[in-house]
């Protein structure tokens, strides 16, 4: 059994094993996955999971907030929202709700970006503030901004 999907190629690669068996053990221990999270999908507020050459993006079903899941963090909202259905449901209905009341927002401790996101998407005239101290997790904020064109924040 190779445990990732490229030892499985270098093994074909390299003639260790048949073209035949390369394609059935790639669907079977890899690819077929992609098509049970399509399945798992429909009952979680993540509408689509998007795989591109440097990263996983995730974009609720309720907002249309994509985010970029980090592949270290077991508990950003994406995940979150994969794994129990939605992310933090009751703050982010209140939040839903003030959103087309707030003029200024202050996010402090704004992670990568969910209330921000929120309150942005919901209403885009806000003026949002939002502060992260952790670099890494800055430039996460940053680029979730940016991927969803949230010029307010």
């Amino acid at each position: 059994m190779f445990h990732s999907l490229s030892q499985l190629k270098a093994a074909f690669a390299a003639g260790e094993i048949s073209k035949p068996i390369f394609i059935e053990q790639a669907h079977a221990h890899f690819h077929a996955m992609l098509f049970k999270y399509a399945l798992y999908i429909k009952d979680t507020d993540i509408a689509s999971i998007q795989i591109n050459d440097r990263r996983v993006v995730m974009t609720t079903r309720a907002d249309g907030i994509a985010m970029i899941v980090d592949p270290s963090d077991h508990r950003t909202a994406p995940v979150e929202s994969l794994n129990f259905n939605s992310y933090e449901p009751c703050e982010s209905s209140i939040i839903r709700s003030l959103a087309p009341h707030i003029d200024t927002m202050l996010d402090i401790g704004a992670n990568i970006g969910w209330y921000s996101l929120l309150v942005a998407t919901t209403n885009p005239s806000s003026s949002i503030h939002a502060f992260e101290p952790i670099p890494a997790t800055f430039k996460r904020l940053l680029d979730n901004c940016s991927l969803n064109k949230a010029n307010s924040i």
